[in-house]
């Protein structure tokens, strides 16, 4: 497998359901893997329920598409957050979806 991934930025509205689809079907025609990223603030979630909500997505993923799939979790602003990892050099694409 390609050590390049998708990143998949989720809010947990049905467009990141619809965007995670997209990249799971990407994913399984490029042989790579899918890195979710959830980004939150000061009145969001909590790091705990962010992790444990993208944690069970991610094995969810993994096991019914036989694809890698990890998380990420980051406290901040999405428009700084997402450009910021999204550019690091880690990922093929970006599949977001919007509202």
């Amino acid at each position: 497998m390609s050590e390049k991934k998708i990143l998949i930025p989720v809010d947990f509205t049905d467009a990141a359901d619809k965007a995670v689809s997209y990249g799971i079907s990407i994913a399984k025609k490029n042989n790579c893997g899918i890195s979710l990223l959830h980004v939150f603030d000061d009145g969001g979630m909590a790091m705990d329920s962010c992790e444990s909500m993208l944690k069970e997505m991610a094995d969810q993923i993994s096991q019914e598409n036989n694809i890698a799939c990890d998380f990420l979790c980051e406290k901040g602003n999405i428009f700084t957050v997402i450009p910021e990892i999204s550019s690091n050099g880690n990922f093929l694409m970006m599949v977001i979806a919007t509202h």
